[in-house]
């Protein structure tokens, strides 16, 4: 997912032109990326998602105070798997009361918001190898393949990423899945596909956040365990 927010201050409750209101984004360029997202629930599902104080139709006196937005977002893939017609989450929409233009878009009708939004951009399944195993090259018929800016794939280089052994990564098994700890005297853990993927193809999201706090208190343990050890 892409973020273009406003900071939480806004949404509780500060005002445009107090000290507390988080300056709108600008001069932001977003481009040559893959979004995806499973959430199952409809209204908080949408991988490109712009703040109420960063939409084109916003309240005008943020033009006032910080001047036009001249964001770009061009050559993206987009993809929700559940709600495949949800592109983009416009403005906060706590506040569709007020602005009731605040909604989840589709692609077409994000390009319609302003000239050059969602240029040479796809909302479609960017078909990764095989997503559920952690594998997220582009397969050979992948619509990302060739749809970048400069003419190249869209989504990670993978060619210039470095190589991560997991056989050298301290582990633990959790339910039958290995737990990766790679920075140890940080307590953080790095969760290996296929467990985080089952998680996330079957279960609801309480489900899988609950999973997930168990996963963590294991991986604690088990970082306690070997500095104590």
């Amino acid at each position: 997912m892409v973020y273009i927010y406003e900071g939480t201050s806004n949404l509780n409750g500060a005002q445009p032109g107090e000290e507390g209101f988080c300056k709108p984004s600008n001069h932001a360029q977003v481009y040559d990326n893959i979004g995806v997202v499973i959430g199952y629930i409809l209204w908080k599902s949408a991988p490109l998602v712009i703040g109420s104080s960063t939409t084109t139709d916003r309240d005008p006196i943020l033009d006032v105070l910080h001047g036009p937005l001249d964001n770009e977002y061009h050559h993206n893939l987009w993809f929700n798997k559940w709600h495949p017609a949800n592109s983009v989450s416009w403005g906060d929409f706590r506040e569709r009361f007020t602005w009731a233009f605040y909604d989840l878009l589709t692609l077409e009708e994000f390009q319609a918001k302003h000239t050059g939004y969602g240029a040479f951009s796809l909302a479609t399944n960017s078909l990764f190898v095989d997503a559920a195993h952690n594998d997220f090259r582009l397969s050979a018929n992948s619509p990302a393949k060739g749809g970048a800016s400069d003419g190249k794939d869209m989504g990670v280089i993978f060619d210039t990423l470095p190589v991560v052994e997991y056989a050298n990564l301290p582990s633990f098994f959790y339910d039958g899945f290995p737990v990766y700890l790679p920075v140890i005297t940080k307590l953080e853990c790095s969760m290996r596909p296929p467990y985080l993927s089952l998680l996330t193809e079957h279960g609801n999201p309480e489900a899988i956040g609950e999973k997930l706090g168990e996963v963590y208190k294991a991986a604690l343990k088990f970082s306690m365990k070997r500095k104590m050890g």
